[in-house]
């Protein structure tokens, strides 16, 4: 039974069909604004919570490059992950991404890199071997002239960084030459690629040697380019290696992109590994028949600057150690400072 009241409202009593309501005398489309406005409340605050949750999960998965996670971690803990992160023959070609130049240029600008980049520390070679210097001095020129001898003197710093950083990490060897020519007897085992590429088989410029040797020295001698931060990867932004996905992308310096480790082994406390000597003579570590080609001899009169070099122990410094310049084949053996404090890694 259905009846209207004084105040306009109808009445259904439970004999009818429906359930009792009471609905307003008013037009259809008036009628159901009281439910609207009932759930629109709920509605903001669910979204409001949506979008917290969304912006805490984000800033979780953009940890800056500074941080350390797993700050728990032991130090065992920390040189068993690093030695498992080591990648075997980076530029196969089964490693690389089918693209176009151009279309891996594109590909390489539009990832961005990390946030703030912790700078490595500065590595300075000690060894009682004169030996131990001249080799890896040429291991290192050898390195920055083929690697990024086009590139400006900071490309050449990044490509000096990258081999002093995997010196002092677990998954590589602990001395210059053991890294730069890491892999050269296998034909696509090669960690950089001018050791198995032919490339030594060009005879180095002599200008070109020349600003090498400086750089090389420098980096030798404590010199830290900070940029790349403690970057043990990179790779010519013409390819787009599938491994670099796995990476962190640190900076692009020139033709070049750097990445370092994610996880455990891309933090300062993996990279504690401290130099051998014993260095190897480069035609014992290459494979057979890629012997470089012989330096002309004008690229040997370079002067270094006496604090770009290295500091050897075990020999007392001569007179001539005075000079503030010196050519490369007048170089001899400095003592450690008393007073120096760096550790030798």
């Amino acid at each position: 039974m259905t009846t209207r009241g004084p105040d306009g409202y109808v009445a259904t009593d439970a004999g009818d069909d429906h359930p009792l309501e009471l609905t307003a005398a008013l037009p259809r489309s008036m009628r159901r604004r009281p439910r609207v406005l009932i759930f629109l409340p709920a509605l903001i605050a669910l979204g409001l919570i949506a979008a917290l949750l969304a912006i805490a999960v984000h800033s979780l998965q953009q940890r800056p490059a500074g941080d350390e996670p797993d700050s728990g971690a032991t130090v065992t803990q920390v040189i068993a992950a690093a030695r498992k992160a080591r990648i075997e023959a980076p530029f196969a070609p089964s490693t690389l991404r089918p693209l176009s130049a151009d279309e891996a240029r594109a590909f390489n600008a539009r990832r961005a890199a990390s946030g703030p980049v912790a700078s490595a520390e500065a590595f300075l070679l000690r060894s009682g071997d004169a030996n131990d210097y001249a080799r890896s001095l040429q291991c290192m020129t050898m390195a920055v002239y083929y690697e990024a001898g086009s590139e400006s003197d900071d490309g050449e710093r990044a490509v000096a960084q990258v081999v002093l950083n995997r010196l002092r990490h677990p998954a590589y060897p602990k001395t210059v030459c053991g890294v730069v020519l890491d892999g050269a007897q296998r034909r696509t085992g090669c960690q950089f690629t001018f050791a198995c590429d032919g490339s030594l088989a060009r005879a180095p410029s002599v200008p070109g040697w020349a600003r090498a040797t400086r750089i090389a020295a420098a980096a030798l001698g404590g010199g830290v380019y900070q940029p790349v931060g403690w970057a043990t990867h990179y790779h010519a932004n013409y390819v787009v290696p599938y491994w670099a996905a796995s990476l962190i992308k640190v900076a692009s310096i020139g033709a070049h992109v750097f990445y370092r480790w994610n996880g455990l082994a891309g933090t300062a406390a993996a990279f504690q590994g401290r130099y051998s000597g014993h260095e190897p003579a480069v035609s014992s570590v290459l494979a057979p028949g890629a012997a470089p080609s012989p330096v002309p001899a004008e690229a040997n009169d370079v002067a270094v600057a006496t604090q770009d070099r290295p500091i050897l122990s075990g020999v007392a410094p001569s007179a001539a150690e005075t000079s503030t310049v010196v050519t490369l084949d007048e170089r001899r053996i400095l003592a450690r400072p008393a007073t120096d404090e760096r550790a030798d890694r």
